[in-house]
Order: C-alpha cells, then sequence, then structure tokens
C-alpha cells in the first residue's frame, strides 16, 4: 500500500509478535477490517497483548469485543492518555487512515506511543520483494481480486478477453482463495500467502505476479499498488448505491480510476465512494452484459413456472459489529408457518417459483418450512456448485424482490416487474444515498405480507404498471451507454494506454 508521506507505516506480523511484549497494544478502529485481523490472526501471541479497543463512532462506545475468555469494552480516545507505567504501541484496524491518524496526532505526539497500520503481511521480507520485483512490470499483465466475494465484473472481461477478443494477449492473474490453474488459463494466486506462514517458494509467487502486475482491477475489497507505475482501478461491485454507504466505501486516495455508467451517476459516485469525477470511466460493469443472455438453465424451477427473485441486502455485517437496520431480519414480512404456507399456496397455484438468495454478507441464517414446494432459499455457494453467477439467473428471472440493494438498477435494464420491501424504511440506520429514495425504486412498494401476496399475483397476471417508470429511470442513469459491452469498452481503453 502507498501511505501518503507522514502518515504511519504498515507493520507485519512478524514485528507485532516481538512488540507485543514491550508494549500494550491499542487497536483504532472497530469496524470490518479489525474483525478480520482478529480472526486471521487469532493464533498469533500479539492478540493476547492488545489491551484497548478505540472507536471515534461513539454509538459503538461500550460494545464488546472477545478475544478467547477475555471481553473488551470499545472505548473512546481518551483512554490513550491514561498513563500504567507501559509504552502503547496504536495500531489503526481500519482504512480510514488519514482521518483517524490526524484525530490521535496529539495523544501520539504527548505520549511517544509507536503508530502502524494494521498488517497486510506475515514476513518483514515481503514488502522489499514487492518493491524489488516492481521494477519488472508487464505492461500487458492484469490481475483482478477475485477472492470470496462475487467477482462477475472479473469473470466477465476474462470471458470476454477467452472468447471475442482477437488482439494480442493478455496475461491474467487472479488473486483469489486457492493456487490452482483455473479455466481459460488465469493464474491464481492465494491471496493468504504473504497473510500467514506460508513457504517461501510461495510468497514469492505471490510477489512476483502481483508486482508486476500494471492492472490491478478489485470489485469490493480494495487492492494496494506497490508502485505509482501501477493502474488501480475500481470495478465497483455493481452501478449505483441506493444505501448510504460514504462511510464504509470510500476508495483510497490512490485509485488510479473507477468504472462508472455514465455522467448521470457521476454525482452520486464522487459522493458515496469519494472518487473524483477526473477519475471516472464512463462505461457500463462488465458483468450487466449476462443479462442479455438466455443460454443457461435455472436448476431451481420447472420450465412452465415464472421465476420470482428474492434479493434482500444485508442487515447485519457477517464478522462485524455493523447493523444496518433495527429490523434485523431481512425476511421480517413473514414470520409464521402459516404465513410461509399461505405465501407458497399462491406460488404454487400461479405455476410460480420464488427463489430467495442470501446475501453474501448477511449475518444471520435464513430458513423457511421444508414442506413448501415453490419456495427456495439458495446462498452464493449454491451457484457456484451449479456453475452460474448472480446475473445469469438475473436474466432467466420474471420478477425481482428486493429492497435497498443496488441490484435493482441492474435489473432494470430488462424492464420487468420490481418489488421493493420497504417496510423497514423507517428504521433503517444506515440512511440513502440519495435524498428521496423512492424516486429510485420505480416498482411496487411491499409493506405488508398481503402487499406481498398482491404483487406475485400481478406477476402472474403479467400486471406491470411501472413500465414506463424503469425505463426513464434507465435513460436518466445510464443514459446512451446503458446496453454497451462494459468488457469490450474497458479492454479497448486499456489497449489504448498501452
Amino acid at each position: 500500500m502507498i501511505l501518503r508521506v507522514g502518515l504511519p507505516k504498515r507493520i507485519t506480523i512478524e514485528k507485532l509478535n516481538r512488540c507485543g511484549g514491550k508494549y500494550d497494544i491499542c487497536c483504532i478502529g472497530c469496524g470490518k477490517r479489525l474483525h478480520e485481523m482478529l480472526k486471521t490472526y487469532q493464533d498469533e501471541p500479539f492478540i493476547l497483548k492488545i489491551t484497548h479497543f478505540i472507536d471515534n463512532n461513539e454509538k459503538l462506545w461500550g460494545q464488546k469485543i472477545s478475544i478467547g475468555n477475555k471481553n473488551f469494552n470499545i472505548e473512546n480516545k481518551e483512554i490513550l492518555n491514561e498513563d500504567n507505567g507501559k509504552k502503547k504501541l496504536l495500531l489503526i484496524t481500519s482504512d480510514a487512515v488519514f482521518s483517524i491518524y490526524q484525530s490521535i496526532k496529539r495523544e501520539i505526539c504527548a505520549n511517544k506511543d509507536l503508530c502502524y497500520v494494521y498488517p497486510c503481511f506475515y514476513r518483514n521480507t515481503t514488502p522489499m520483494l514487492l518493491k524489488l520485483l516492481s521494477g519488472f512490470i508487464n505492461n500487458r499483465r492484469l490481475l483482478f481480486y477475485a477472492g470470496t466475494e462475487p467477482h462477475e465484473n472479473a469473470d466477465a472481461i476474462v470471458e470476454y478477453l477467452y472468447q471475442e477478443y482477437h488482439g494480442k494477449k493478455f496475461k491474467l492473474v487472479y488473486l483469489g482463495d486457492s493456487s490452482e490453474k483455473t479455466k481459460n488459463n488465469v493464474i491464481q494466486i492465494d491471496k493468504s500467502s504473504v497473510q500467514k506462514k506460508t513457504p517461501i517458494k510461495e510468497v514469492f509467487r505471490y510477489c512476483y505476479y502481483y508486482a508486476t502486475s500494471k492492472y490491478l482491477f478489485y470489485e469490493n475489497e480494495a487492492l494496494n499498488k506497490v508502485c505509482d507505475r501501477q493502474i488501480l482501478i475500481y470495478l465497483n461491485h455493481g452501478t449505483i448505491p441506493l444505501k448510504q454507504v460514504s462511510d464504509v466505501l470510500k476508495q483510497p486516495e490512490e485509485l488510479s480510476y473507477g468504472v462508472c455508467p455514465s455522467e448521470g451517476c457521476a454525482d452520486i459516485y464522487t459522493e458515496q465512494y469519494g472518487i473524483p469525477k477526473t477519475k471516472l470511466l464512463y462505461m457500463m460493469p462488465a458483468r450487466v452484459n449476462y443479462l442479455f443472455r438466455d443460454n443457461v438453465t435455472v436448476p431451481w424451477k420447472k420450465p412452465e413456472e415464472k421465476l420470482i427473485l428474492w434479493l434482500p441486502t444485508f442487515r447485519q455485517l457477517e464478522g462485524s459489529i455493523r447493523k444496518d437496520s433495527v429490523e434485523e431480519n431481512p425476511l421480517e414480512l413473514i414470520r409464521t408457518d402459516r404465513e410461509w404456507l399461505m405465501l407458497d399456496k399462491l406460488l404454487n397455484n400461479t405455476k410460480q417459483r420464488l427463489v430467495i438468495k442470501k446475501h453474501p454478507r448477511e449475518k444471520i441464517e435464513f430458513s423457511i418450512l421444508s414442506y413448501c414446494t415453490n419456495i427456495n432459499i439458495i446462498t452464493e455457494n449454491d451457484l457456484k456448485n451449479s456453475g452460474l453467477l448472480l446475473h445469469q439467473v438475473l436474466a432467466q428471472t420474471d420478477a425481482l424482490i428486493t429492497d435497498y440493494s443496488g441490484i435493482a438498477f441492474e435489473f432494470m435494464l430488462l424492464n420487468r416487474p420490481i418489488g421493493y420491501v420497504v417496510s423497514d424504511m423507517q428504521e433503517y440506520i444506515r440512511g440513502f444515498a440519495v435524498e428521496n429514495p423512492l424516486d429510485y425504486m420505480p416498482g411496487t412498494k411491499i409493506n405488508s405480507l398481503n402487499e406481498m401476496l398482491m404483487y406475485i399475483s400481478d406477476v402472474s397476471e403479467s400486471v406491470d404498471i411501472y413500465k414506463t417508470e424503469r425505463a426513464e429511470l434507465v435513460k436518466k442513469l445510464f443514459q446512451s451507454r446503458a446496453y454497451k459491452n462494459g468488457a469490450k469498452e474497458l479492454i479497448e481503453y486499456i489497449e489504448r494506454k498501452i
């Protein structure tokens, strides 16, 4: 990661383990990054030397974090001024490095504490090796972050290069969850190779492919440049967000470009992702192209059935204490066995199937009665095991049910019915990315089970009163780019740069 001059350096696990006995370790920032670190390094000695968890968000104060059999309260930064006779090592466990560092700089200077950014590497030699290898950058090597999170944009770009592109070949790398070679001659490197105590050979392989890739792409978790010659591009998870994410999705300052569907989305991108308009590349997300292919079979439905797909966004973020709504259950409209059976009976009578897909970051598990014949609950693993991407299923979907998920903006391109579950809109803590969110929700608003049943009945009878409203919003947001091939546009842009 290229940190600005004057900011703390990133520490390694080897160094943290050595320092742990000499200092009290105070973690500052109690969001996703902290919980990821605690899980990844739960068996490392430094974890047991952590004495304080600090956050600037007063709503988190008093909440508990557990390490082994010890419970800690999240505190405010005033704890840094306490003197127990032992020096402190301050560990910024957040991507908001600059703002956190500025907020504690006075305490650091006054107490002469050490301050570092949370670890990405296990070995002390890894940063030096990356820097050395970055002198051999290959202009035609593209690296995609393709880990646990869905990465349909990466898949769509690689598929375009393999099946449709006829220019000079690119070398393709996936930074993912294994080091196996995948189809289409994509080299896979395990993202954990440098995070854990792995053999030097694996560390070198990771550093070689990462440091020599000219273009680094990511959709969810941000990647970091090794040197200024690399180009870092944010593909985004989707198009635009409906929910407010500016506090959690600000992109790194070292970002080179962010892919944005059109000028109609630019203001939202700048406000929510913190990307200046000068860094926006106007083109559709590559994964959108899957919506217009009618070449897959959805295993959960019969040929004679209409498919309704329910895609709720998460209310509680898995692996963290983040909570976006007072209502914890995204399926809260249907609370009893009797109500699930009512819904199932209607679906059966109207020859429709409801497939509910759990958000990959949702903390709670979904469950329904096993004898509901026309309702299925699926997960990201179910999609993978079926060899399908979500957008391939969306292409076969007759109607969508969602809430505040940005997936609706992409489904609008098909101009098919959308139902929005808004029953917890007043209790939705996260808030919205636009001033009047209902203006960006061209579909049936669902506040109760009865309204859900009415929407499903309308879908069965092909009643769709929002068709014109959806088309108008598509034109406003995506303008002339709405139906272009984003993968083709992106590769053509890179070719021009090369």
